[in-house]
């Protein structure tokens, strides 16, 4: 037993020195060389005969098999991991050997390989390139493919990033698209207090770090002086709190000096702050009042046909995204309960036709005032159309009220 623990315990060891010197340390190969040690440690001290236990200690060694065994599994795991990742190291560097052997083809004008012409050069730039084949032909179209793979690769990887942009930027267009009367506005209000207020905190926290990396901390001469007494007498405790004392006045000086130097940044950073603050403190009192604000019983419908839209624009990007844009404004006064004059809030739907064919809805949120003058409004439709269609737009709305200015 005793021979079988070291073993375990040495290859334990091994791997415990890999992870460690990896760059940056590798968590999982330290864990498995951790257990390995472990259990070929429990297997070692188990497996020996002890006064009290001449048979040694059976549950022992079989927690340290077990430990082992996990170890083990976790390094053969590893291996393979290592193994493909090697494998698709390689075979990425073959696909780019080929595709720069391809791309010096048609540098050199070669865009079949079926003339002896064609043949020979494209056989000299292979030569040049050290491939392995054995038909320079199969090689030229093989290479060609992989071109066109990577291309293919690289656009979608484009589309697809296009696609988590206009994700977010559709998230953020519709943020507000549920919320009703009040309530929408007071959300709004409520999210640019939180930014003022955390513009205000980031501000103060960032001039506190920078006077506080700005100014040294002194040293306490009477500790020095006294540990200085202990050692060496009481002219080594004068002299050195004496030369504590001098260097602190020197750490004073600088700290005065860097006091100064940074104080514009300082005063910048508060007064930002302080502006952020006023901010914050007049979108509450906005939010208070906005409270208070009267809501109209007017249907959707009935505020829809108070706004009038012009330069309503469709564009399709690549990924089949339609982005809608148009300028509203209402067309006549809205006055609600007689005599209060009134601004349409809520979502507009843009509803996008392919000639009669519905191919897709926009929501078109109206800002934090809703429409009052010229508004210009926003709103995506997901992956609906085909770029270079040109597509039109209809109005509804099923969530639009009227509100007190």
């Amino acid at each position: 037993m005793t021979g079988i623990g070291m073993t375990i315990m040495v290859l334990g060891i091994i791997c415990f020195c890999i992870g460690w010197m990896s760059s940056p340390k590798n968590g999982k190969v330290l864990g498995m060389g951790g257990l390995m040690m472990l259990g070929g440690m429990f297997i070692g001290i188990g497996g020996n005969p002890a006064k009290d236990m001449p048979n040694g200690s059976p549950g022992m060694v079989a927690l340290g098999f077990i430990l082992a065994a996990v170890g083990v599994v976790m390094m053969v795991i590893q291996l393979g991991v290592a193994k493909k990742s090697c494998q698709a190291r390689a075979a990425k560097m073959a696909e780019d050997r080929k595709i720069a052997f391809y791309n010096e083809c048609v540098k050199n004008g070669i865009k079949e390989c079926k003339s002896e012409k064609e043949i020979q050069k494209v056989t000299l730039i292979a030569q040049k390139h050290k491939m392995q084949y054995s038909d320079v032909s199969i090689l030229f179209y093989e290479a060609k493919a992989s071109l066109d793979k990577d291309t293919a690769n690289k656009k979608e990887a484009a589309l697809n990033t296009k696609k988590d942009e206009e994700r977010s930027e559709y998230n953020e267009l519709n943020k507000y698209s549920d919320l009703k009367g009040r309530d929408k506005r007071i959300a709004i209000l409520s999210a640019e207090r939180a930014d003022a207020l955390e513009s205000a905190r980031t501000l103060r926290a960032g001039a506190q770090a920078i006077m506080s990396a700005s100014q040294q901390k002194e040293h306490d001469w009477a500790i020095h002086g006294g540990i200085a007494s202990g050692i060496a007498g009481p002219a080594a405790g004068l002299a050195a709190a004496a030369d504590i004392q001098a260097k602190n006045a020197q750490i004073r000086a600088q700290n005065e000096a860097n006091a100064k130097a940074f104080a514009p940044i300082m005063m910048t950073s508060y007064s930002g702050a302080a502006d952020y603050d006023r901010r914050a403190r007049d979108l509450q009192e906005e939010i208070e009042t906005t409270k208070i604000k009267l809501v109209s019983n007017d249907d959707a419908k009935t505020c829809l046909s108070k706004i009038s839209f012009s330069n309503t624009k469709v564009e399709v990007s690549e990924t089949g995204t339609c982005t809608v844009t148009t300028s509203a404004r209402l067309a006549t006064p809205m006055i609600i309960f007689d005599d209060v004059e009134a601004i349409i809030d809520g979502t507009v739907i843009a509803k996008i036709y392919d000639g009669k064919t519905l191919v897709g809805t926009a929501s078109l949120v109206l800002p934090k005032y809703g429409v009052k003058g010229e508004t210009e409004l926003k709103g995506m439709c997901l992956y609906c159309g085909t770029k270079g269609k040109t597509y039109t737009v209809e109005y509804a709305a099923t969530n639009l009220w009227a509100m007190e200015r």
